[in-house]
């Protein structure tokens, strides 16, 4: 069942995430902290990035995923209406506190 779509940009739409959206979410969110780690591991140093982060590309993918799996609610992609590709996704919390 696909869920509902609004346009946000001409071309482009936003649902909510589906299961069969988890690995380009995971793509996407690796490729989106590319620049960062190579920012921390400028500031830090090549080795001691790889001993704090020793393996972020498969954390990263690991977080987003898991937060899809657990809070579906939260968390939103956007398609080009085109190709029907997912090109970008956002997720929240809602902080009851």
């Amino acid at each position: 069942m696909s869920s509902p779509r609004s346009e946000i940009s001409p071309g482009y739409s936003i649902r909510k995430v589906q299961d069969r959206d988890l690995d380009r979410i995971a793509a996407i969110a690796r490729q989106a902290w590319v620049p960062i780690h190579k920012s921390f591991a400028k500031i830090m140093g090549e080795s001691l990035h790889q001993v704090l982060y020793p393996d972020w590309e498969a954390t990263k993918a690991d977080q987003v995923r898991r937060h899809a799996i657990n809070y579906p609610d939260w968390v939103y992609v956007v398609e080009s209406d085109e190709s029907s590709e997912v090109v970008a996704f956002v997720t929240f919390r809602i902080d009851t506190n």
